[in-house]
């Protein structure tokens, strides 16, 4: 056990991940900002993102999400094959049963498609879709699986992972953002019997799940806590092979404890396009503004130009009219030249 809470582990861990979270934060920017929160707060509903001034890095996030979807899960037939072990086979021949082949093999596809169709029936598409636009921006997703077989994703903001130098994970911690109301009654109890009780924020509670490898019994442990306090019955155990969580990554790199996004090798260039395409459409408001100018000196009236009505006749002369010029297109097209 640590000696450190969860939450002191957690706040730990964030130091190490602190440059890859600020990283997935640039390239959220300029690609679909609402993935990678700007604040270490919980989600309320009403945070506001500024909007890029060009499309091109959400439109590739989404159809890059969109194909990798089809092609690791394509709908209607199943993503995996489920065959006789080699070592079955062989003993299935030595003992002369052949027929028990075409029997084995029929519910083995049929055993195929009771898991496609849970897995059609389930939340598991837009859930791995959402994981997939994280993993491309950010580079990191957590992926849990909960106990009903559904899933849920966890973005890098609210996790922290710790590997070895070789890539295995050792530690995870995860929080989620609870209102008083919404906690379990076990969790409820303790933020009604800690001393501080007053001062805890009702609609913002954190719950925090540290999982990590339990090197002496080779399992997976875990357990939940809130406000520093190991909630009762949280606590359980599970194979490695079978871990409740998968901290995924995008691009790995050695000694790292987090992956890259698949933006952040095209981040140059969506800078550029996003600050050339602010420019041209700043331009293209300040040119479409049309502005007249009447010459004081002149004969024409500047209230007849206002009020006239399109085509009126009024007292003038031409000359005394003009409009506002901006006198900029030759430099803004080399912009535009570049953005293409």
């Amino acid at each position: 056990m640590p000696t450190l809470s969860a939450a002191g582990r957690y706040e730990r861990l964030t130091e190490r991940r602190s440059p890859f979270l600020e990283r997935a934060r640039d390239a959220a920017r300029v690609t679909l900002p609402f993935l990678i929160r700007d604040n270490d707060g919980p989600p309320t509903g009403s945070d506001q993102y500024e909007t890029p001034f060009q499309s091109v890095g959400a439109r590739g996030v989404n159809n890059l999400a969109a194909k990798l979807l089809l092609a690791l899960f394509p709908p209607g037939s199943a993503f995996f094959r489920m065959q006789i072990d080699p070592s079955v086979a062989a003993e299935i021949v030595a003992s002369g049963d052949e027929g028990a082949f075409e029997e084995i093999e029929t519910g083995l596809v049929l055993y195929e498609n009771l898991i496609m169709s849970k897995f059609e029936g389930s939340n598991a598409r837009p859930v791995l879709n959402q994981t997939l636009k994280h993993l491309i921006v950010a580079g990191n997703a957590l992926l849990q699986t909960l106990k009903d077989g559904r899933l849920k994703m966890h973005p890098l903001g609210d996790y922290v992972v710790s590997r070895d130098n070789e890539g295995t994970v050792l530690e995870i911690i995860f929080r989620e953002g609870f209102s008083r109301e919404s906690l379990p009654e076990a969790a409820r109890d303790i933020v009604a019997s800690t001393p501080n009780e007053e001062d805890v924020d009702a609609d913002n509670i954190w719950v925090y799940t540290r999982a990590y490898r339990d090197s002496g019994a080779k399992v997976w442990s875990s357990y939940q806590e809130v406000e520093g306090v190991e909630i009762p019955d949280t606590r359980f155990r599970t194979r490695l092979d079978t871990p409740p969580y998968l901290p995924l990554r995008w691009n790995v790199a050695d000694g790292e404890d987090y992956g890259r996004g698949q933006a952040e090798e095209y981040l140059g260039d969506l800078e550029s396009l996003e600050s050339l395409s602010q420019s041209i459409v700043e331009f293209s408001a300040a040119a479409a503004k049309i502005i007249f100018m009447v010459d004081e000196t002149g004969v024409t009236e500047k209230r007849d130009i206002e009020y006239a009505e399109s085509g009126e006749i009024v007292d003038g002369r031409s000359q005394d009219v003009s409009v506002l010029q901006l006198e900029k297109f030759n430099d803004f097209r080399v912009a535009k030249e570049t953005q293409a």
